[in-house]
Parts: structure tokens; C-alpha cells; sequence
């Protein structure tokens, strides 16, 4: 079982991991700690079961939950800022398991086309092909946090196109 006093780079998450704790915030203040940098985070031990708001910026990691528009489900984590004016931002939706660990795209294929976005293109379909499946069956991908941001009434949700 993952130790609360663990420090890893992000790229190395494992399921277990983000079983053990669903939120992990980045450990920029030990990036001078021989062996880290700024990837390296730590599991944040919950006062209570949601992401805190605090008066400072703030990067966290946090366990998410995803669904196939064919059911399939899948864990992985979601980036999340937290600014100075408490504004919320998520970004970096990442899939984990055995597989390893697959950034989805930061756009649908229509967009990507559109605007040409050659590397969402190609996430697409490294992720297809990780994944051994269809395009249409893997997106849009439903995605629900696993836990609120402090204030709200329920984990916040949505699709990756």
C-alpha cells in the first residue's frame, strides 16, 4: 500500500496509488531535494472528503473516474488548479492501469482537424491503440472526480472529446 510519506514523479502514479489517495498535490517546495524535481508530488491527507480551497495557488492531482460511451470503465487523475481568486481549472486528463499511464487529447478529432492540431490527432490514436479499441468506442469518454472541491455540493464531471 502507497505510504503517506511517498514522493514520485507524477509519471509514475500507479492505480494503486490513486486508490490509496485520491488527491496528491505537487511538492514544488522540495524541488531542491536531491533526486526531485517538478513533477514529484505527495498523497494530501483529507480533513475531509473533498479538495481543500486555500488562499494560495495551488496544483493538485486528483483520482478520476471514466466511463466509455461503450461502458467500459477506467481510473486515472485529472490536474487541477486552484488560483489565488479560488477559480478552478482542470486539465491533463490521464488514464492509469495496466497499461501505464495515457494522456487523453486536449481536443476532439473535429477541432484537431479544424485548427491542426497534429498532436492531439496523434494522442488519439496512441490511446486507441494502447487501448485496443475503436475511436468511437472510447470517446467522448465521460469522466466524474472522485472527490468535490470544497464549497460544492458534488464531485464536478464531464467529457473528454
Amino acid at each position: 500500500m502507497t505510504s503517506v510519506h511517498a514522493r514520485k514523479s507524477v509519471l509514475e502514479l500507479t492505480e494503486e496509488d490513486i486508490r490509496s489517495f485520491p488527491l496528491w498535490e505537487y511538492a514544488l517546495d522540495e524541488e531542491e531535494r536531491e533526486g526531485q524535481d517538478e513533477t514529484f508530488v505527495r498523497p494530501v491527507m483529507l480533513l475531509e472528503d473533498a479538495i481543500p480551497r486555500i488562499d494560495r495557488f495551488e496544483l493538485f492531482v486528483v483520482a478520476t473516474d471514466y466511463t466509455t460511451p461503450a461502458g467500459a470503465e477506467y481510473i486515472g487523475t485529472v490536474d487541477l488548479t486552484i488560483d489565488q481568486r479560488r477559480r478552478v481549472k482542470l486539465f491533463s486528463f490521464v488514464l492509469v492501469g495496466d497499461f501505464g499511464r495515457e494522456l487523453l487529447p486536449e481536443a476532439s478529432r473535429a477541432v484537431a482537424k479544424k485548427k491542426g492540431l497534429d498532436d492531439a490527432l496523434q494522442r488519439r490514436e496512441e490511446v486507441c491503440r494502447v487501448l485496443e479499441t475503436e475511436e468511437r468506442r472510447l470517446f467522448p469518454l465521460q469522466y466524474r472526480l472522485r472527490l468535490p472541491v470544497a464549497g460544492e455540493q458534488k464531485p464536478r464531471s464531464g467529457k473528454v472529446y
